[in-house]
């Protein structure tokens, strides 16, 4: 939003009521020029970009049924998960490190 506003295609155009107050953005004549508009009114209606309710209601059933596919990790068939390793870190380990860093080779 700060990029919008900085580069003048939004402004702030008041506050929300309810909890937390959110700003309200409004766009600018620069944005309707830029997307080759007039008025605002000539935006196509956001109802063209919402799938119906057939749509909605099998991506539901669907997510409910498979989990959330964000979750899942994709393997090969035939194959398991690969698990990273998991490496302890201690005061030792951390400790060496650093000393390896800090050492300079000698001539």
């Amino acid at each position: 939003m700060r990029t919008l506003v900085q580069r003048g295609f939004v402004t702030e155009v008041g506050h929300d009521p309810g909890p937390g107050q959110a700003t309200l953005y409004g766009t600018t004549q620069l944005f309707l020029e830029r997307i080759g508009l007039d008025r605002i009114e000539d935006l196509p209606l956001l109802g063209q970009f919402v799938p119906g309710g057939d749509v909605v209601e099998t991506l539901e059933r669907t997510l409910l049924s498979e989990g959330d596919p964000r979750r899942r990790t994709r393997t090969a068939p035939g194959r398991r998960p690969r698990t990273p390793p998991m490496r302890r870190v201690t005061k030792r380990t951390t400790s060496a490190a650093v000393g390896a860093a800090m050492r300079t080779p000698t001539s």
